[in-house]
């Protein structure tokens, strides 16, 4: 074994110092417990910083499970099961949320919003989710050079369509997929002028209207306050509910994915944001949608499960076959 020289030891003794006569047994086993100490010392202080820089670079953030489906998904449950959910990769450098399902010729696909820690500005990105229940590569299909999320796509005629968020450029688009997946091209604006966060559009009693959280509110915030447009198609030109914001509620108002049906019932999804943003996803029932009025009544609220100590679920769609969440926490949740 090499010398090692305990602290204040020969190096105290060379300078002058005194020290007590020891036996060669003493001195070997000082050396040992000094050696050992500055070891332990070292390897607690390698574990603190490992823990420091696990803290640093893997901070809060948002993250996407996705689960095949059996038998009923979380919105009839109304409860998120512990474990099933396959989570997408993250590799720190981003973070994926808003995730949307479109099936198209028998191949289901997930996009959602790719949020890039280096540029901080959103884009559009898709992955295949396989046969197998494998998630492909994430590939970015959508860049505008200003921040987009929530992609809600749908399918009408023979055409894909999709609305992503641009709240930062005040306008809401519409593109279509030219070569589906992964290309698009703007067709139009739908609302300019006005910066909304995550328009949702529902066809009602032959009137299509687009949900979405008001950005411009005095006094508020982007998800307190929700405002209705309307017009008779998707090509129709879009007018303001007069009533806007037809609710302000954190609780309530910020979408929080696709509208559905349950029976005759129009359900609702939104954000629950009293605790913090994105917190959980209430559901509410449409009592009343017409160009005089709006009414809903919250029926339940869906939030992740304690056991997987994160902070919220924002998102929820179901397609293809599969449902797809979005949670915020440190680490991915238990599976």
């Amino acid at each position: 074994m090499p010398e090692v020289v305990p602290a204040g030891g020969t190096a105290a003794f060379r300078s002058g110092q005194s020290r007590s006569p020891v036996s060669e047994e003493q001195e070997g086993a000082s050396s040992f417990s000094s050696a050992a100490f500055r070891f332990g010392v070292a390897n607690l202080a390698e574990k603190v910083q490992r823990r420091i820089t696990r803290m640093l670079t893997a901070p809060e953030s948002w993250r996407i499970g996705y689960r095949r489906l059996g038998g009923p998904s979380i919105l009839e449950t109304a409860s998120v099961p512990e474990t099933g959910y396959t989570w997408l990769p993250d590799d720190g450098r981003r973070f994926l949320a808003d995730p949307f399902l479109i099936e198209h010729r028998g191949r289901t696909w997930l996009f959602c919003e790719e949020f890039p820690y280096a540029t901080q500005t959103g884009i559009i990105s898709v992955c295949e989710i396989g046969a197998d229940g494998l998630a492909g590569p994430m590939r970015p299909v959508l860049e505008t050079g200003t921040h987009l999320s929530y992609p809600y796509i749908f399918a009408q005629g023979d055409e894909i369509w999709m609305i992503p968020e641009s709240s930062a450029a005040r306008d809401v688009v519409l593109y279509r997929a030219t070569d589906f997946p992964f290309c698009w091209q703007a067709e139009r604006k739908l609302l300019d002028g006005i910066a909304v966060a995550d328009a949702t559009p529902i066809m009602h009693e032959e009137r299509l209207w687009l949900f979405a959280s008001l950005i411009d509110q005095p006094g508020g915030s982007s998800w307190d306050a929700l405002g209705l447009f309307h017009a008779p198609n998707l090509f129709g030109d879009f007018t303001a509910h007069p009533l806007n914001p037809v609710l302000i509620d954190a609780a309530s108002a910020r979408p929080a994915g696709r509208m559905y049906r349950q029976g005759s019932n129009l359900m609702r999804l939104s954000q629950d944001c009293r605790a913090r943003y994105g917190a959980a996803t209430t559901v509410a029932v449409i009592d009343r949608l017409d160009p005089e009025g709006y009414a809903q009544t919250v029926t339940h609220r869906i939030a992740p499960p304690p056991i997987w100590k994160a902070a919220g679920l924002h998102t929820i769609d179901v397609g293809g076959g599969f449902e797809a969440i979005d949670v915020i926490s440190r680490r991915p949740p238990v599976s």
